[in-house]
């Protein structure tokens, strides 16, 4: 199947050799024990299943670890990565946990992380690439810069305005000012907790949805207050369920 198991008081250390070859899990790691990373540049962690340390010691060694997987792989108990990339078409990986990323998050095109109500420190910066998408479960959403929300790396933060930006939350729900108001085919989803916790927009413009992407609201109140903070342009509106509440006093 694929998985593999390190026991307490064992180790297992990749091969630093001259030859750049990658080291593949093709099912779920399991640590209790102690998994070093190569020193070697190019000799990167594959994984197609779930990170499980629920004891053990990772030593990255300045390594990528990719998750690669086409199904649910999930990432629990509190590790420092020091550079991660979801590179998972199809597939979902899951944050369980809060982690810490010294060099690097990216989300790349066709994947997908939900992050539930968890968060990304450290000094590391992130990219959602394309069309890639976000599960934030965070209810002060995604921000650019400071300690708020799913992503607090002190790094830049850049997120595409073609990305799918799946809200969450279980509660009453911010986008957060780093949601991209430029025009783009972004997906904007709204499936909240309950039919009565309430979502509002708080960037500093509006959120252009450009022809091919959607606002798709499933579970929630989408409010466009008197701040005048709101959505539109050529993208298709799909609902579902929930409501779409309007305050504002005019529309043009």
């Amino acid at each position: 199947n694929g998985n593999l198991t390190i026991d307490p008081g064992s180790s297992l250390t990749v091969d630093s050799g001259a030859d750049p070859w990658d080291f593949f899990i093709n099912g779920d790691l399991t640590l209790n024990g102690t998994l070093t990373l190569s020193n070697t540049l190019g000799r990167d962690l594959f994984i197609r299943g779930s990170f499980n340390r629920p004891l053990g010691t990772f030593n990255h060694n300045q390594r990528e670890v990719v998750f690669n997987g086409n199904s649910i792989q999930n990432i629990s108990h509190h590790t420092t990565f020091s550079f991660l990339r979801i590179n998972n078409p199809g597939g979902t990986v899951r944050l369980l946990s809060d982690i810490i990323v010294t060099n690097r998050m990216e989300v790349d095109p066709a994947s997908f992380i939900n992050m539930g109500a968890f968060v990304v420190s450290g000094t590391g910066t992130f990219e959602l690439v394309g069309n890639g998408g976000l599960g934030i479960g965070h209810l002060q959403g995604i921000n650019t810069t400071g300690a708020l929300g799913n992503i607090q790396l002190t790094g830049a933060r850049t997120f595409s305005v073609n990305g799918v930006y799946h809200y969450l939350g279980n509660g009453n729900h911010v986008s957060g000012n780093a949601l991209p108001d430029s025009e783009g085919s972004k997906t904007i989803i709204l499936e909240l907790n309950s039919d009565a916790s309430e979502f509002r927009v708080n960037t500093t413009r509006a959120i252009q949805i450009s022809s091919g992407g959607r606002l798709e609201i499933r579970r929630g109140i989408l409010v466009e207050d008197a701040s005048g903070r709101h959505l539109e342009g050529a993208g298709n509106l799909i609902m579902s369920g929930g409501t779409y509440r309007f305050e504002r006093t005019s529309l043009s």
